[in-house]
């Protein structure tokens, strides 16, 4: 159900950015940036799960998410663009939400040429997709 939210979620976001913040789909680009969620969305699922198998506890997890998520999205560019000393962006560049981030905003760049397959990118959160599931699934065998 989850994945289901994120692509309706996603779904949503793009209309409203279309509607009203003028954001172009470019057709070119579609095939990279519906890859680029799906490998997004099974990456940080598979994370999740690997958050849940190792939390003590429901109340736990949420913590361990929120401590988590919310530093790596300062060192990711998804609240700052630019604006870090050089050492924190090499350390954002070791975690897949700024890959993530770099794949899709590639896919919406209208000055960009060529499809935008970031190919760096995905195999980053491949990695760290299947590490997830590894751990989930070992936790909870």
């Amino acid at each position: 159900s989850t994945v289901w939210i994120a692509l309706v979620s996603v779904a949503l976001m793009l209309t409203v950015g279309v509607l009203f913040f003028g954001v172009q789909l470019i057709g070119r680009t579609a095939p990279a940036a519906l890859l680029t969620l799906l490998v997004g969305i099974g990456c940080f699922a598979a994370l999740g799960l690997a958050v849940v198998a190792l939390a003590p506890s429901q109340s736990a997890t949420q913590a361990i998410t929120n401590a988590m998520i919310l530093p790596l999205a300062f060192i990711s560019d998804i609240f700052t663009q630019g604006e870090l000393p050089a050492w924190l962006e090499s350390v954002g560049w070791v975690f897949p939400l700024k890959h993530f981030a770099n794949a899709l905003g590639d896919t919406f760049n209208p000055f960009e040429t060529g499809p935008q397959f970031g190919w760096d990118h995905l195999g980053v959160m491949a990695a760290w997709g299947l590490a997830g599931a590894a751990v989930a699934s070992r936790r909870k065998a």
